[in-house]
């Protein structure tokens, strides 16, 4: 296998028949570049070829407005992540900002480029987002790769705040404390 089958075969399945995903292929380049330590080599190798063609692979599912799209819809998490661009599009940067430091030449161009496009999607959707949840996501986005709008959509989720008791929380609907 030559690299450039390598490279167009980046994403990553739950299992050995199934279509790659958008979501796991993030999540597990995310992993893998926390995991790279080379006092580690030892014990626990990872290629760095894997991590920078999955990051490569993922470029594949972004739009021209740079929100991320699933691969296959009939992956697991759909029904979790609700509205798909605007949480993929937060999961997908926090991964390619993990692994960013770690890519070279050519690669580390396009994702640097992908990156730009994806913090561009979101920060331009902030104000429309109502979900608790994708507010979260996207505000812990923001910050992680040093948003201007970081601090507005930090002003948003404080203002999203529940308070039961001095326990603060996010949710859709009240949660009553445990007894």
């Amino acid at each position: 296998m030559n690299d450039f089958q390598i490279l167009c075969l980046g994403g990553v399945s739950n299992w050995d028949k199934s279509a790659p995903s958008v979501w796991l292929t993030a999540w597990v380049i995310r992993i893998f570049s926390h995991v790279s330590y080379q006092d580690w080599e030892d014990y626990l190798y990872i290629d760095p070829l894997i991590v920078s063609s999955g990051a490569v692979w993922l470029l594949n599912y972004q739009s021209e407005d740079g929100y991320f799209i699933e691969a296959d819809n009939g992956t697991f998490h759909h029904a979790y992540l609700g509205d798909q661009k605007v949480a993929l599009t937060a999961h997908v940067l926090i991964g390619l900002e993990a692994v960013l430091q770690n890519l070279q030449g050519g690669h580390k161009l396009f994702v640097a480029t992908a990156k730009q496009r994806g913090l561009t999607y979101l920060e331009k959707i902030l104000p429309q987002i109502q979900d608790t949840y994708q507010l979260c996501l996207v505000t812990y986005t923001l910050a992680l790769l040093k948003s201007s709008q970081a601090d507005i959509a930090y002003g948003r989720l404080l203002a999203d705040a529940k308070d039961d008791n001095g326990m603060v929380y996010w949710s859709p609907s009240p949660i009553v404390a445990n007894r």
